[in-house]
């Protein structure tokens, strides 16, 4: 198995979790009950690489003032696949009374904006995200920290919850993120899923919407007519910036903004 990990360590140096008085944290018991999913619901598109600097800001905002909850999540999974150890095997403070047992598992995705007709659009979890939570997921029950009858909920769900967590396109991939693993996986989509290619060689991302987007709602007419569109160059890596939405493809590969 493939297992993309970087631990604590790559971020926090020689630091191991402790409550905001510096007293350690205690390690969870193995065979917890529980992995919870969390997203962040920020619109930051990121980099390769950015996941770091990411994880400092969460920390920083949960250490800062009227928190006390530093080292929020166990584990976080970015857009690339890569899983990164936080508070790890330790208690993290993720959901309210269910920290003893749930381990709590951060997604990189969130809700981006809306589009001319008030319509929202969120950044869906990608193909190497949902192949990673599934790997985890395996692992953890390999390791014995998670109990093999373990469930899997969505922040939302869990007993003390109310929130929204982890947001709808987290929910829309959900049949695909608790999917057991395997060694060949079942196919999780198209790469391609948040464009849409038109008849004159432009390109619009209309396919993040939470409702299905019509070929005549972006038409010339149409309600969506308006979203901005670009004209890719296939022999680039400008597709890849595309997929993170026409706004970022200009601002990084036209050099706009």
């Amino acid at each position: 198995m493939t297992f993309k990990l970087m631990p604590r360590g790559a971020v926090w140096p020689h630091e191991l979790p402790s409550n905001m008085n510096g007293t350690p944290r205690p390690l969870l018991r193995p065979g917890r009950p529980w992995l919870t999913i969390h997203y962040t619901g920020g619109g930051t598109w990121l980099d390769p690489g950015d996941t770091p600097s990411e994880m400092r800001a969460i920390q920083d905002y949960a250490a800062g003032p009227g928190k006390a909850t530093p080292w929020e999540y166990n584990w976080v999974i970015d857009g690339q696949g890569v899983i990164w150890e936080y508070a790890g095997d330790y208690r993290a403070a993720h959901s309210g009374g269910e920290n003893d047992d749930a381990i709590g598992v951060l997604l990189l995705v969130g809700f981006k904006g809306k589009y001319p007709d008030g319509i929202e659009y969120w950044e869906h979890p990608p193909t190497a995200m949902i192949t990673a939570v599934r790997q985890l997921r395996f692992v953890l029950v390999e390791r014995g920290m998670l109990a093999a009858d373990h469930k899997m909920l969505p922040h939302k769900e869990m007993p003390g919850a109310a929130t929204a967590c982890p947001g709808q396109a987290v929910m829309a991939a959900w049949t695909l993120l608790t999917a057991p693993w395997t060694t060949t996986p079942p196919a999780v989509g198209d790469d391609e899923m948040y464009l849409a290619y038109l008849d004159d060689g432009t390109v619009c991302v209309v396919g993040s919407a939470v409702r299905p987007v019509s070929s005549e709602e972006i038409e010339p007419g149409g309600i969506l007519a308006g979203l901005p569109r670009v004209t890719p160059d296939p022999g680039s890596n400008q597709h890849y910036w595309l997929r993170m939405g026409v706004d970022e493809y200009i601002r990084r590969v036209q050099g706009d903004g």
